[in-house]
């Protein structure tokens, strides 16, 4: 009878223990997440976008990668428009050699509720002359991309994608 009144209360002990365990562990991990939530509010970045806090390893790794200190300035000449009607990029840059420019183009477009129209084309805006990269017509959920690269004796400043509610306007990045 002694034997099991003493297994009785080793089992309270050890039953006790383990709450204790349990509790502490709990307010640890809770402590822990409170101290990392203030940590990472002192560490945020410079730049705060309402989906995605951009870190500054990332705008400095993507500055070196691009070869860029500064944004470019990207327009585009169109009317505002609802959200979500199309997908449009456009890039350019060129490599002056001795006698001719090598010009690089990356372009993407999807029209995700109408046909489309579109035409590529790189511009000399001083002198008016363009040069025409390509052109087509796509339809709703259908999209199309490419790298075009070409050496030309004619000089560029711009490249635009113009379609049928306006024109996205980049400028082509000369690079070194």
């Amino acid at each position: 009878m002694q034997i099991w009144r003493g297994a009785i209360i080793v089992h309270k002990k050890i039953k006790l223990a383990i709450i204790s365990i349990v509790v502490i562990a709990i307010i640890a991990t809770l402590a822990t997440a409170y101290v990392l939530e203030i940590y990472a509010q002192t560490q945020h970045s410079r730049i705060k976008l309402p989906w995605y806090e951009i870190e500054d390893w990332e705008v400095d790794t993507c500055s070196k990668w691009g070869g860029r200190t500064e944004a470019e300035k990207i327009t585009t000449e169109q009317q505002p428009e609802s959200y979500g009607d199309m997908s449009i990029t456009i890039q350019a840059r060129k490599t002056k050699s001795r006698n001719e420019t090598l010009y690089r183009v990356s372009y993407y477009l999807e029209s995700f509720s109408a046909t489309t129209d579109y035409t590529i084309r790189l511009i000399n805006k001083q002198t008016g002359q363009q040069k025409e990269i390509t052109h087509g017509t796509l339809e709703p959920g259908i999209g199309t991309t490419d790298y075009w690269v070409q050496n030309l004796k004619e000089s560029y400043t711009t490249a635009e994608i113009k379609y049928y509610k306006g024109t996205v306007i980049a400028p082509i990045v000369e690079m070194s």
